[in-house]
């Protein structure tokens, strides 16, 4: 069995973001970039890849749990007001295609699908998340690989990353992924990581020490001036591999008979792409 999840507040940013200098747009002046993308994506899944069950997922609209924590989390982050239409009419279209989707109140999707992953590998699934987010490496295992489909959503483009994957392309394992980006930081997160702590020099710590805990447990090793460094820095540093660290130690109501892959496309679907999205190319793949 194959499952397939997909980040659906991810997708919705992404091409509001590639098409906001030139928005894709039906007759009534809508934008539309977002639900085109989503449905780009879906329609090239389904035709090329091998699957019985897919879920797509969306941030809550709630505070969540790491902006308790650390309410400066994504404050560089620019909001748009003409977005939340974007993110309400995908998840719409989804519904519609009567795919599994879904948000959790206080849980950001990769939280989420994170659980969801390691359930279904437990479950007996093999789990593909497509993404192109480094932040999903560190859920990268044996039954858990990550699809990345290339700019042009299509097969011949795609990539699959599996842990050796991430291992040579990141210099650490995935699940040392949370470690790495501690200390090297998010500026799209607004996590600082360690000033002067490259990507390089970050995988280089961590395959010595094995994680941020046992760097922190060997300042003594190093010499003064980077003693200093994480000194200054080990509060911040902890707090970061909290926010970098998916939370999948949470309990939800998960039915693997509501993932299951839609079979048909319903006239209410076909009748939302072409009268409101007027998505005729995407029609064209479907019927």
């Amino acid at each position: 069995m194959n499952l397939y999840l997909l980040d659906g507040h991810a997708i919705v940013y992404s091409y509001y973001y590639a098409f906001k200098n030139n928005p894709l747009t039906n007759s009534k002046g809508d934008n539309t970039s977002s639900m085109f993308g989503m449905a780009k994506i879906l329609t090239t899944l389904f035709k090329h890849y091998e699957m019985s069950h897919i879920g797509v997922i969306f941030d809550s609209p709630y505070k969540t749990w790491r902006k308790e924590l650390y309410p400066e989390y994504k404050a560089t982050r620019k909001y748009v007001d003409d977005i939340r239409p974007l993110i309400e009419k995908t998840y719409m279209m989804c519904k519609t295609w009567d795919i599994y989707s879904e948000a959790f109140r206080g849980l950001e999707a990769d939280d989420i699908i994170g659980f969801i992953a390691k359930k279904a590998e437990a479950d007996g699934f093999k789990v593909f998340i497509v993404t192109k987010d480094k932040d999903y490496c560190q859920l990268v295992s044996d039954n858990i690989l990550l699809v990345d489909l290339g700019n042009k959503i299509g097969k011949e483009e795609s990539t699959i990353i599996d842990r050796k994957a991430v291992k040579e392309k990141h210099g650490v394992y995935p699940e040392q992924i949370p470690d790495y980006l501690a200390l090297i930081g998010d500026s799209s997160d607004n996590i600082s990581g360690v000033p002067s702590i490259g990507k390089k020099t970050a995988a280089e710590l961590i395959s010595k020490y094995g994680s941020v805990k046992g760097i922190l447990e060997n300042l003594k090793d190093m010499n003064d001036k980077k003693q200093k460094l994480f000194d200054d820095h080990s509060i911040t540093l902890k707090r970061d591999l909290i926010l970098t660290k998916f939370k999948t130690d949470i309990v939800l109501p998960i039915n693997w008979d509501e993932f299951q892959k839609p079979q048909n496309y319903n006239i209410k679907l076909l009748e939302l792409l072409e009268n409101e999205f007027e998505f005729y190319s995407i029609l064209k793949e479907l019927v």
